[in-house]
């Protein structure tokens, strides 16, 4: 079983997550301007060997991120490719240290025109994975960032489907790990 920490800063008697204000009865929107990044922390109960492959191997990222496939050349710019039935999306690999660290920059949020260079798709975000070893196993922390540089237009869509898309992607490696489909 995954732990999951999701920080949220306190405003007043109010939590603030992505735009939306906690109130002891609920959820409401209120503008609090535009954030730059999503960041989550889990530990899974796997060694960071295990967590790193489930992370960066294609037969991997099959079972718990894409649902038609990975493409991936894991090295300081090298591109990968997720295939979704819906479309595929692409990253540029921009840093990586084997086990502890990965980076790569994409078009966040959905709608990517694989016609035309990643780079000319806008600004792009840039997602981080790093992975340090615990006694539980291994913490995850994950940080998507650089939002602030989207148009707003871009921005409303992106923010939100990415922050819930990483939320469901940190559930999926859980379950990913528990159903076995991740057998070091």
């Amino acid at each position: 079983m995954a732990t999951y920490w999701l920080r949220f800063p306190l405003v007043g008697d109010k939590v603030m997550r992505n735009g939306m204000v906690a109130y002891r009865n609920g959820w409401s929107m209120e503008a609090t301007g535009r954030q730059d990044r999503i960041e989550r922390e889990v530990v899974y109960p796997v060694s960071q060997d295990h967590l790193w492959a489930v992370l960066t191997e294609p037969k991997h990222l099959n079972g718990w991120f894409t649902d038609k496939g990975t493409d991936i050349d894991l090295r300081i710019g090298g591109q990968i490719e997720f295939h979704f039935s819906y479309e595929t999306c692409r990253a540029i690999v921009v840093g990586l240290d084997p086990i502890t660290y990965l980076a790569w920059r994409w078009r966040p949020g959905s709608g990517e025109d694989p016609a035309r260079p990643l780079e000319d798709q806008g600004p792009l975000t840039l997602v981080e994975f790093t992975l340090t070893a615990v006694p539980d196993g291994t913490h995850l922390r994950v940080v998507e960032s650089g939002f602030a540089a989207l148009t707003s237009e871009r921005f409303a869509i992106a923010f939100g489907e990415n922050s819930g898309g990483w939320d469901d992607c940190l559930r999926s490696i859980g379950e990913w790990l528990q159903s076995g489909g991740a057998a070091a």
